[in-house]
């Protein structure tokens, strides 16, 4: 431990911080986007969205405004600048240059509306936290949406739906441009020219690596014998189901054997918790499913982030681009 340091803590780059603490680089563990500049005749006297964000931040009007005195508002509440999700914001430059790089928490609970002197960091880290504790909390029960009432009861995989096998398929029979995709025992295994269902399914691994495993399909797919294909009877909904299962971890009930399995039957008679109604399990599933859809477009953005890095390392590095 360095002198001067408390126990438990240690000096970094970035100052002291905890011993358990790692220091990474923004840009691997979220998103940095720059707000839009607004313009007087995109902004009026009324509205939902505040335009200016926080206390000692600067926007388009160079103004610090508090919530208690805000006066600018923006109609379009879906824009790209709008941000109504936890994240932290930046100042990124200021007419006062002291207050460039300050920072403040947007706790999620208001729409902000944040101007081009503003930076948004979203962490889509967080994003997987809070959708896990999501999902431990409605899939449960612990957590009931709005307008939903009655006792969860508990139910065998068997009275909520079929699951059988699908069929057998020859590798010369899977390519890279048929139209219908083709799953196996560890999830796409390539496309087929034919298609075995029609509709919305969940698969699970029944065989192989990843034993287990469960996604969900929609549309028309060819299920190979590797695959269990879950059939939801008329009471529930299907992508409900899908999560469920996912959360139950089905490979903790493969048999052991030359190549790890699952048995159909044993699954079957699992039991899990069931919402009194379809329409609350399609209101959990679609939570959900929103929070899936933002994680990739979050994940993505720091795909193409990375990506843009490396090819300036590349360039920087190599001299093919020199510093002025």
């Amino acid at each position: 431990m360095s002198a001067g340091l408390r126990a438990g803590y240690k000096q970094t780059d970035v100052g002291v911080i905890p011993e358990d603490w790692e220091v990474k680089q923004m840009g691997l563990i979220g998103t940095l986007t720059m707000g839009k500049g607004l313009l007087k005749e995109d902004i009026q006297l009324s509205g939902r969205v505040p335009a200016i964000p926080y206390t000692a931040l600067y926007t388009d009007f160079d103004e610090v405004i508090d919530y208690a005195e805000i006066k600018w508002f923006v109609e379009e509440t879906s824009a790209p600048y709008v941000v109504n999700e936890p994240c932290v914001l930046i100042a990124s430059s200021s007419n006062m240059e002291a207050n460039t790089g300050k920072a403040a928490a947007l706790p999620g609970s208001k729409r902000v509306a944040v101007g081009r002197e503003v930076i948004t960091f979203k962490s889509s880290s967080d994003k997987r936290d809070l959708k896990q504790a999501a999902m431990q909390q409605l899939l449960t029960g612990q957590t009931r949406l709005p307008g939903f009432s009655g006792e969860w009861e508990v139910a065998q995989l068997t009275s909520l739906c079929g699951m059988k096998s699908g069929m057998g398929i020859t590798s010369a029979d899977i390519d890279d441009f048929s139209p219908y995709p083709c799953y196996g025992g560890n999830g796409l295994r390539g496309y087929s020219s034919r298609f075995t269902h029609d509709g919305g399914f969940a698969l699970i691994g029944r065989q192989g690596a990843l034993c287990g495993n469960v996604v969900g399909v929609e549309g028309k797919f060819f299920a190979s014998e590797h695959a269990v294909v879950v059939t939801p009877k008329s009471q529930i909904d299907v992508r409900w189901l899908t999560y469920v299962l996912a959360t139950m971890h089905l490979n903790q009930y493969s048999e052991s054997s030359a190549q790890p399995g699952l048995s159909v039957s044993k699954i079957l008679m699992l039991d899990l918790d069931v919402p009194p109604s379809k329409s609350e399990q399609t209101a959990i599933a679609t939570i959900l499913s929103d929070m899936d859809t933002e994680l990739a477009e979050l994940e993505s953005r720091l795909a193409k982030a990375r990506h843009i890095k490396q090819g300036m390392m590349q360039e920087l590095l190599t001299g093919r681009i020199r510093l002025v």
